[in-house]
């Protein structure tokens, strides 16, 4: 178990259950002025750490100088033998024999005063009593006795000062005989100032899973209609790592046929903080080789998640072919199906969704033809089953057929040369493209490219139509839409305005290269070439404004320099409820240098890009390529994966993720130690024995646990395995949360109909996000649709009447979370609701 320094002395003490915990029977103590930070029996969870609450006691003697916690969660309960339990609203300190008490701490993550109130009662009438404590950072700052047959509480309010980290204990402890120590320990902690977290928000992280064979990464991720979040890796961008003695060899790649190297797939339910592994689609399937690596997905209209294609092969070079496979996963079987074989291998490839519920597919390197791109899309019937293929090449204005201008730079001879480069445009792989109100695709030219491509270098946007021309025959019409402002860049994320409706924001990125080694210290001599050329990190925030907003044909763009305060690539963007946009994860490379804080946009029409920016508290871990953020239904958001480089699979199935990729044998184990800036020669690789030591480690002080030779910042494992979630700051706001108590399971469009709402306000609003599909920076199925409220008639709870969102074409149906959010800005769990024509 783990142990944790409690105070030293401590004394016998075992905090039974600070089960603080509103007990109906006894009077509740007077509400403290300021903000609700934490409550006992709200905040209650079989998670060590949820809400900032761990839960465990004093081992069998007195002055323990530590706190364990406990590790068994059952029944509604925390215990470590069945005599000393720890739940919501009691606890049970055993003397016989064990002298085991438990205690519940809190830990601070705001600084200065705080109130504490409650009431302390005997929930057993019998024996001799009982004595609860209540301790900050080890102090002692209230204790009282309670007798065998008190029938009455004693209510308590105490002030106190704590800081970021301070621990504070609730001790309940029998004095002679245990058997009828049953307790409610009932506490309430509110900031006397403003809570820090209502501006800046707040981090937790999720436990590991208890098997260490379940650690994975999360290269494609997508919230489920059951509220959970679906994990899928197949081959996880690995190499193949053998040893012969001393000697380590990486080669190029994995076997994506083997079933074991490509089984990596779990749930994550958020209620609990858990993970369940399940089964991975078959690695050979339709006669060809079935990995989901680098696949793309989009949820059907029944809820299940379409995957299409994925890699085929790795070839030398870290090159890639397509498959043309598809993967269907329903979530209500929690099986996998097939929709058999597409025409063309698209490995990295985009799904578009539309009105009447087709899937529009984009882009992808090739079926056996590694390195090259698709020029064509297929467009799938999930009703019919019916594939329609389409040549782009042949379709006058596709990007395929318009001619560009940039310009190429290098240095020769120690001289910057510029030469202008006359070429035609391409659609990059997992290109950025978005649905617009009047049933075109905005094709902005942002992509995911990947060295060696060719690098996608063009201001040009386009908009797309498919036409249906009867009897199942689709054909697609392209027009040539206005020019950007800055040019195509990858690796930066994008989404539809949910404030500004119909627009579309394009955030952060890299331009000129495609390289997304770019900036490992690793590559001097590459680094100083693609600066030559041009290569940079953006800050920028760019605008497509549509149509209907601009008054122009075909929109307009427009770009703010500096939006963000530093450079940022591989950033994910998470639309939350309250039409706030959280950037969150990426790095100032797109592998190298993470940056920890969040940015939080919030819209304000008179601020330039119409949002203003807002540095959020800090998370723990790194997140750079292959990461993921999802909103979940109760309004936080999972930040998850994160995977900078290969990690090194070996032919027993252990994966090494302290490796570095090396400019002279392609990669080697780190040399590692505790400090940076170390010169070359003074760091240790990990042995195989050092390993789960060197994991234990880091994840305990990610920061701080390891460095790299000649690096100053910290070493970051090829593959991030612990999730965290980031609560923004409208969790923390003062008053009650609304809660939805009823609503319709499904809404038509442009459909009346009436919620209702517990703690409701007169000015509230009403909203549905499309439910997440996240890789590769960018969330393919996230949207926010405003509802309309029609009437508000406020009571025990307040009925709310609406109307749905109209615009199919803007709003693809679908499963979506219905949030309803009160006047300061505070929003409801969701209730998922089903959005049809």
């Amino acid at each position: 178990m783990k142990k944790r320094k409690f105070l030293a002395f401590l004394s016998v003490f075992m905090l039974g259950l600070l089960a603080l915990i509103v007990n109906p029977t006894p009077a509740r103590a007077q509400a403290a002025p300021g903000v609700k930070i934490a409550d006992s029996i709200s905040d209650f969870s079989g998670t060590q750490g949820q809400e900032n609450w761990f839960y465990g006691y004093v081992g069998d003697q007195l002055y323990v100088p530590y706190f364990e916690e406990m590790s068994a969660y059952t029944g509604g309960s925390w215990q470590v033998d069945p005599n000393t339990k720890l739940s919501s609203e009691s606890a049970k300190p055993s003397k016989a024999g064990s002298k085991k008490w438990p205690i519940r701490r809190w830990k601070s993550e705001v600084d200065g005063d705080i109130t504490i109130t409650g009431q302390l009662a005997k929930a057993e009438l019998g024996g001799d009593g009982i004595k609860g404590y209540i301790f900050v950072d080890g102090e002692r700052v209230w204790s009282q006795k309670i007798a065998g047959d008190a029938r009455q509480g004693v209510n308590f309010n105490i002030k106190a000062t704590v800081k970021k980290g301070s621990d504070v204990d609730f001790v309940v402890g029998p004095r002679k005989d245990a058997d009828l120590d049953g307790t409610k320990f009932i506490a309430t902690i509110f900031g006397t100032a403003n809570d820090p977290r209502a501006e800046v928000g707040a981090w937790e992280t999720v436990p590991l899973p208890p098997n260490q064979d379940d650690w994975m990464q999360a290269v494609h991720t997508a919230v489920l209609p059951n509220g959970k979040v679906l994990i899928a890796n197949g081959s996880s961008n690995r190499n193949t790592l053998s040893k012969d003695g001393d000697k380590v060899e990486f080669s190029d790649g994995v076997d994506s046929t083997d079933y074991d190297v490509v089984n990596n797939t779990s749930l994550f339910d958020p209620e609990t903080g858990t993970y369940q592994r399940i089964d991975s689609p078959p690695a050979v399937q339709n006669g060809q080789s079935n990995d989901l690596f680098c696949s793309g997905h989009i949820h059907l209209l029944d809820g299940n998640v379409l995957f299409v294609s994925g890699t085929n092969r790795y070839y030398p070079g870290e090159n890639f072919e397509g498959s043309k496979q598809t993967n269907i996963y329903n979530w209500k079987e929690n099986k996998w199906t097939t929709a058999g074989l597409f025409n063309e291998g698209r490995w990295y490839p985009s799904l578009v969704p539309l009105a009447d519920g087709k899937i529009v597919i984009f882009s992808g390197l090739k079926f056996g033809k590694p390195g090259q791109i698709a020029h064509t899309i297929e467009i799938y019937d999930p009703t019919t089953k019916k594939l329609s293929y389409i040549d782009l090449d042949y379709i006058e204005d596709s990007p395929f057929n318009v001619k560009v201008e940039y310009e190429d730079k290098y240095e020769y001879n120690g001289k910057q040369i510029t030469k202008k480069i006359d070429a035609y445009d391409s659609i990059d792989v997992y290109p950025r493209i978005f649905p617009t109100a009047d049933g075109r695709l905005m094709i902005t030219g942002d992509g995911a490219g990947k060295f060696p491509l060719e690098i996608h270098a063009s201001n040009k946007s386009y908009l797309m139509s498919v036409i249906d021309n009867g009897n199942g025959n689709l054909d697609v019409k392209f027009e040539v839409a206005a020019d950007r402002k800055e040019l195509s860049k990858v690796y930066g994320s994008g989404l539809l305005d949910p404030y500004y409706q119909g627009d579309v924001l394009l955030v952060g990125g890299l331009v000129d290269t495609n390289s997304i080694a770019y900036g490992w210290p690793q590559f001097p001599d590459l680094n100083e070439s693609l600066k030559a050329k041009g290569a940079r990190i953006s800050t920028s925030l760019e605008r497509w404004i549509s149509p209907e907003n601009s008054g122009e044909t075909y929109g307009k763009w427009e770009a703010i320099d500096n939006f963000l305060d530093q450079p940022r690539a591989m950033n994910m963007a998470v639309i939350l409820p309250t039409k706030e946009v959280l950037v969150i994860n990426g790095g100032e490379y797109a592998e190298y240098d993470p940056i920890y804080e969040p940015v939080l946009m919030t819209p304000e029409e008179n601020a330039p890009g119409g949002y203003h920016a807002k540095s959020m508290s800090s998370a723990q871990f790194p997140r750079l390529y292959h990461n993921g953020a999802l909103l979940l239904p109760d309004a936080r958001v999972l930040s998850i994966g994160g995977n900078p480089r290969r990690a090194a699979r070996a032919k027993d199935g252990k994966v090494r993720v302290d490796d570095l990729p090396d400019a002279d044998d392609y990669y080697v184990l780190a040399k590692l130690s505790d400090k940076p800036n170390q010169p070359k020669g003074s760091g240790k690789v990990n042995s195989d024995a050092e390993y789960d030591s060197f994991l234990k480690n880091y994840y305990a002080d990610p920061k701080n646990s390891y460095f790299a030779e000649e690096d100053s910042l910290p070493f970051v494992p090829a593959e991030i395995w612990q999730a965290e979630i980031f609560s923004p700051p409208y969790l923390f706001k003062p008053g009650a949360r609304p809660e939805i108590t009823k609503a319709p399971a499904t809404l038509n469009y442009g459909q009346s109909g009436t919620i209702s709402v517990k703690d409701a306000t007169q000015d509230g609003s009403l909203v549905l996000v499309k439910l997440g599909t996240v890789t590769h920076s960018l969330d393919y199925g996230q949207l926010l649709a405003p509802a309309t409220i029609k009437n508000v008639a406020l009571g025990t709870p307040s009925a709310i009447s609406f109307t749905a969102p109209e615009n199919a074409n803007l709003y693809p149906p679908g499963y979506y979370m219905m949030f309803y959010v009160n006047d300061i800005g505070k929003p409801s769990k969701a209730t998922m609701v089903k959005l049809q024509a």
